[in-house]
């Protein structure tokens, strides 16, 4: 399924840790845009951050 949702969007919300990090992450491996959104701030910088050094195929 992952393959089909590339060039595609998803907003995670909880993207600082936990389940939403690691699916924010994944989805970013896949070549899916995603929109971080969690009460962390910086936490979810952090996550921003990790994700902009994927190089997605």
């Amino acid at each position: 399924m992952i393959k089909t949702m590339k060039n595609r969007v998803a907003i995670i919300t909880g993207a600082s840790s936990g389940i939403g990090k690691t699916t924010a992450i994944h989805f970013a491996q896949a070549g899916i845009k995603v929109g971080l959104i969690d009460i962390k701030e910086e936490d979810a910088n952090a996550v921003k951050k990790e994700i902009e050094k994927i190089k997605v195929k």
